[in-house]
């Protein structure tokens, strides 16, 4: 984010912190691991940000830089060899770059990719926003029996990010 120049304006619309909380799955804090300066010593060695936040702060960099965004519309094909984009619509866009976030399972991945090859432990997770605890002021991981995690991460003055993680061990829906 330093490289692209938008890490101050991340820092301004997140929430800047150093050092991690490492803790056990009863709350106890077991360790802390300090964050290193990446960017220099003129930004703080980690921020955290909402996800749309972030979004917004790329695009205008994007923007600002020349580039033209194009929201919301419905991708139908790829040629990735000839850079062009089918959307919804039939309109093709002929681009230098196209960066499209449709998640692991779309088909659109495996149309341009190939299938995806099953690995060995897989991953749900669950991310929300909530009131930040006025305690919290790190990055915090907590570790649970294997294949559960938990972090909550600072990414405002009012607000923390949740992600829980736990392995697919094929257990019904709902169930932890």
């Amino acid at each position: 984010l330093a490289r692209l120049g938008v890490a101050r304006a991340c820092v301004q619309r997140g929430f800047a912190y150093a050092g991690v909380a490492v803790l056990d799955e009863h709350g106890d804090e077991a360790f802390r691991l300090p964050t290193l300066h990446l960017a220099g010593r003129q930004l703080p060695p980690a921020a955290g940000i909402t996800h749309d936040a972030l979004i917004d702060v790329l695009g205008e960099a994007a923007v600002g830089a020349g580039a033209t965004l194009h929201h919301g519309m419905l991708v139908q094909t790829v040629d990735a060899q000839q850079g062009y984009v089918t959307v919804g619509t039939g309109r093709v866009f002929d681009a230098d770059m196209v960066l499209l976030a449709t998640g692991a399972e779309s088909p659109l991945v495996s149309a341009v990719f190939g299938a995806a090859q099953p690995t060995g432990m897989q991953h749900i997770w669950w991310h929300t926003l909530l009131p930040r605890p006025a305690w919290l002021d790190r990055s915090t991981w907590m570790a649970g029996s294997v294949g559960r995690r938990l972090f909550l991460v600072p990414v405002g003055m009012t607000h923390a990010g949740l992600a829980v993680v736990t392995s697919n061990t094929g257990m019904p829906p709902g169930t932890v």
